[in-house]
């Protein structure tokens, strides 16, 4: 064989045994969203997720479950089995699954201890529900920061009563029991309320029996957002706290979690299952990034008067 033809050969060869991995392409990573695009909070993630893979070659995909607006069970029992025939058909290398029903309606009841790795963020307060962690799932788990929120505000306070206020649902009172039992927290007194002027008269009582104040989600029907700004101006007489932004007309301070540090822990994990960790090597983490917002008015009404390094890093309500 001539050498000209030789190197022909060798080249051939060269080609053939790299087809393979040519045709593998780049990762693949697919983000199951329990909601819908255009929903902030998981937006939020999205683009934490975002931020860590943008740089980098693997093949991003996000599906949404949609079930925040579409609540039926068998609804979300169906977007859970679509879901599964995407991640059949698609096969992705590593799923990112945000919230609670994406656990509950497709890693759990598919793929539990199977070989596809899953990073779960988002699941509120427990995953050990959903089995995770598991063989192979890891994930980051949502928690309110109310114990950091409570340490703060008892800076402006002599007392420790803490009081619990909000709309007699199931989340909130499962709220207030993983406060008790998580995170340790003794609360002097839980209302759970059915209407607004239920709430305005139990939120002045609450000022006379407890020295700091929780204000949950209020989630009446008949709730006066407007009317409830001013009233609680005219009517706070302790520090009060809210761990949602939307309440923070109602409160002194606030301890919100950052949407992106969940999606930022979980790209990350990914990134490490992809360069060969086993989520079974990954800790189950909770959350612990916050973002501080103060209530100038309220905290007038109060007397009370922020350190500059205070306001300095927090967002500030006028």
């Amino acid at each position: 064989m001539s050498r000209s033809r030789l190197c022909s050969v060798l080249m051939l060869l060269a080609l053939i045994s790299a087809l393979p991995l040519l045709s593998e392409g780049p990762k693949k990573v697919l983000y199951i969203d329990s909601y819908h695009q255009g929903w902030p909070w998981n937006d939020r993630i999205a683009d934490g997720i975002r931020k860590v893979l943008d740089d980098t070659d693997i093949n991003f995909r996000i599906h949404y479950m949609d079930t925040k607006r579409n609540t039926a069970e068998d609804f979300k029992v169906n977007a859970g089995l679509k879901a599964k025939e995407l991640i059949d058909s698609w096969k992705p290398d590593v799923v990112i699954a945000s919230d609670d029903n994406a656990a509950k309606y497709v890693i759990t009841p598919y793929f539990l201890n199977t070989e596809i790795p899953f990073v779960s963020c988002g699941i509120n307060w427990d995953a050990s529900i959903y089995g995770f962690p598991a063989t192979n799932v890891t994930g980051i788990v949502e928690v309110n920061l109310v114990d950091k929120m409570l340490r703060q505000l008892s800076r402006y306070t002599n007392g420790r009563r803490i009081g619990y206020l909000a709309s007699d649902t199931y989340t909130e009172r499962q709220d207030a029991e993983h406060y008790k039992s998580i995170l340790g927290i003794e609360l002097t007194a839980e209302v759970y309320v059915t209407s607004y002027p239920e709430w305005k008269k139990e939120f002045c009582r609450l000022q006379e029996g407890v020295d700091i104040l929780i204000v949950g989600t209020p989630g009446l029907a008949d709730f006066d957002y407007q009317g409830a700004e001013i009233f609680v101006i005219e009517n706070t007489k302790v520090p009060t706290g809210a761990m949602n932004e939307f309440l923070m007309p109602y409160a002194l301070m606030g301890y919100m979690k950052v949407p992106e540090e969940f999606g930022i822990w979980a790209a990350q994990s990914a990134l490490q299952i992809l360069n060969g960790t086993s989520p079974a090597e990954i800790p189950m983490v909770t959350n612990h990034r916050f973002e501080l917002i103060l209530n100038l008015r309220i905290a007038d009404r109060l007397g009370i008067v922020f350190s500059t390094g205070l306001l300095k890093n927090a967002k500030i309500l006028r």
